[in-house]
């Protein structure tokens, strides 16, 4: 078929030119925003990881799942990273970003409902809301990341390792099986975790402070395979709990009001800074027990004994130790503590009791 005569071709519209000064506009406006995308908004390179041998301290908190997960204890290790000298390392919960932190809310009217709840399911954290992890951790807190991060750090040459744990514990037929779980649900007793630093080639002193109910149990670490009928661990570690093994502690608070808090952390890790555990500057008579003018681990952990309001009773490997092998009886001589004095003192002006007093028969 044929177009008549007369018809005329049909032409492309023709494309209105751009103004110089607008094409000019534009293409200064393209590279503006992308040199912003490059500066501001690309993905920035993360930090290095810290060599094996550079880590000063190891801090693992949460519990197996997220209703264990107060925001004290995501609190307490904050606090660690902020105490702790040197680099380190901090595993907590399901890792940052997971939605696994309980943060107590204000209290819901009794209704039938919730009265038949707690009737027939009992249970703590009715009022509470859960939101991710907002502490800056390098991992979950699961046994697989955990002892990988552990085992290198304490294989590697360097100055002491601390290992600051702040979970949940509970009570065994004996302090060998005291049991703390981590991420998952994955279980951790003395006798396990005494196996595995036997195994491993610990190169340097290693530090475990125990912020856990029943945390006296991993004390059993003084003895090989945390069984004293074997005699003393060959390794350099000890350890720092927050209660004895039958014992529970306190400091899971979904409260995220610090002032409102108490328990063996929060004492201890302020301890460490020269502060009481408000954060108000401690005088150093009252925390430099000994004179040498810094605050050591084991003056921290007597600050707790001394200042700590909660049930907490705290325990060290030493105490565990001369438990098993102190005489009942025989020749004595006198040994200098100035820490045991000091928590002595501390006790009696707190207590208001003398010495006398407090040595007299009931």
């Amino acid at each position: 078929m044929t177009a008549p005569p007369n018809a005329k071709t049909p032409t492309a519209p023709r494309r209105r030119r751009r103004p110089l000064v607008w094409t000019t506009l534009s293409v200064a406006l393209t590279l503006l925003v992308a040199s912003y995308a490059r500066t501001h908004l690309a993905p920035r390179a993360a930090a290095p990881t810290p060599a094996p041998e550079a880590i000063r301290w190891i801090a693992i908190g949460g519990g197996a799942w997220p209703d264990e997960n107060q925001v004290s204890l995501e609190q307490d290790l904050a606090l660690a990273q902020e105490t702790l000298p040197g680099p380190g390392w901090t595993f907590f919960a399901g890792g940052p970003g997971s939605q696994g932190v309980q943060v107590a809310g204000p209290a819901r009217p009794r209704t039938l409902r919730r009265r038949l709840g707690d009737l027939f399911q009992p249970r703590a954290g009715r009022d509470a809301h859960y939101r991710p992890v907002r502490l800056g951790a390098d991992g979950p807190a699961t046994p697989e990341v955990v002892w990988d991060r552990v085992r290198a750090a304490a294989e590697a040459n360097g100055p002491p390792l601390t290992l600051f744990l702040a979970t949940h514990g509970e009570q065994g037929a004996t302090p060998a099986e005291t049991t703390v779980r981590l991420w998952g649900g994955s279980p951790v007793t003395p006798a396990l975790l005494a196996t595995e630093l036997e195994h491993w080639s610990v190169a340097r002193p290693l530090r475990l402070v125990v912020a856990a109910c029943h945390g006296g149990g991993f004390t059993e670490l003084a003895f090989s395979a945390a069984d004293p009928a074997r005699g003393p661990a060959e390794g350099p570690w000890c350890v720092l709990a927050a209660t004895t093994w039958d014992r529970a502690s306190s400091g899971c608070d979904p409260n995220p009001d610090r002032a409102a808090q108490e328990g063996f952390s929060l004492h201890f890790l302020e301890a460490l800074r020269g502060r009481d555990a408000r954060g108000r500057p401690l005088p150093p008579a009252e925390i430099d027990f000994d004179g040498d003018g810094r605050i050591s681990m084991l003056e921290a952990h007597a600050r707790v004994r001394i200042a700590g309001a909660s049930l907490d009773v705290p325990a060290t490997t030493s105490e565990r130790w001369l438990r098993a092998v102190a005489p009942e009886a025989g020749p004595s001589a006198p040994v200098d503590l100035p820490i045991e004095r000091a928590v002595v003192r501390g006790l009696e002006r707190r207590l208001g009791v003398s010495r006398e007093e407090a040595r007299a028969p009931p």
